[in-house]
């Protein structure tokens, strides 16, 4: 077995090998004047004490930074997160444990919901479906400070951890969840997911959310299968919302598995169901009780589906 990646700058190549075996190479230009563009990959770095537990949570190595300079480890007896140097792998800051803790779950549950935004960045997402963007400052004396610069609450939490504990995905941030071609319904759940997060935690405009919501899934039968749009929409729900608009049809017509995906359809320009029926408040109240039924007015009512706000 052996597994190649290569840095974001192209100036690392770490490549893991079986019994953990972990080595971190340097790209080193040639000098032959025949052949100046050829590179040669100069071993830097045998990792000794490699944090294999969380290196096998994913296959992607998202324990390191992006330019393989950092890595996260682990203190298993003190039960603390670290911030290592790659080429030394000495410790450059203990990462507080307000930002990722292992005391009170298990090790390899948390490794799920951590990962590098960027080279300064840290996404952690909380046992409870907040995720922050936590960047890091290194002051010239080599101290790491830590900063929350965005945070968002990650909508139908419950589902993405349903889809870990059934191994549909390993890590929250850099696995792809691996689902059947026609469940529809838990597919435009993962785009309203994918939504919140790009416009509130990585504060992207409209335009640059299309392509976090519209994207190819190479993932069926094992990345054997075809290939598939994978989009935040269908035209056949975007068709029951014309109809809607123009009063073809009710609400109540609607049958409930098509209900629930009609309302996590999110059509470009970010509008739901609910844009389209502004202008028809009886409408955007029968949805509203559909979605949250009160028969007996209690002061909460029960949420049967979750409606996207965006």
């Amino acid at each position: 077995m052996q597994f190649l990646f290569f840095s974001s700058d192209l100036r690392y190549m770490l490549e893991r090998l079986a019994n953990s075996r972990v080595f971190l190479y340097k790209k080193v230009h040639s000098r032959e004047p025949k052949n100046p563009n050829r590179v040669k990959w100069e071993l830097v770095r045998r990792f000794s004490q490699y944090p294999v537990d969380l290196a096998d949570v994913a296959q992607y190595p998202y324990i390191f930074s992006p330019d393989f300079t950092r890595y996260i480890d682990v203190d298993r007896k003190a039960k603390i997160f670290m911030i290592k140097d790659s080429i030394t792998q000495e410790t450059l800051s203990i990462v507080p444990t307000h930002i990722l803790n292992c005391k009170s779950e298990r090790l390899v549950v948390v490794a799920t919901r951590f990962a590098w935004d960027d080279n300064d960045t840290l996404r952690v997402i909380s046992n409870e479906g907040i995720e922050r963007k936590i960047l890091l400052t290194q002051a010239r004396d080599g101290r790491i400070t830590y900063k929350e610069v965005n945070f968002n609450v990650i909508p139908l939490f419950d589902r993405l951890q349903w889809a870990r504990q059934n191994k549909l995905l390993s890590h929250l941030i850099v696995d792809k969840c691996r689902l059947p071609i026609y469940d529809t319904l838990n597919r435009l759940r993962l785009k309203y997911m994918a939504y919140k997060s790009a416009y509130y935690l990585e504060g992207r405009s409209q335009e640059a959310i299309y392509e976090r919501i519209y994207t190819v899934d190479y993932t069926l039968d094992g990345y054997k299968g075809r290939y598939v749009a994978d989009l935040s929409f269908t035209f056949l729900h975007w068709n029951l919302m014309e109809k809607l608009k123009e009063k073809k049809i009710s609400v109540a017509q609607i049958d409930q598995k098509s209900f629930e995906k009609l309302i996590y359809n999110i059509l470009p320009r970010g509008e739901t169901v609910l844009h389209y029926l502004k202008d028809d408040g009886n409408k955007m109240t029968e949805i509203l009780k559909r979605c949250h039924p009160n028969p007996s007015r209690k002061e909460l009512a029960t949420i049967q589906t979750h409606i996207p706000f965006l």
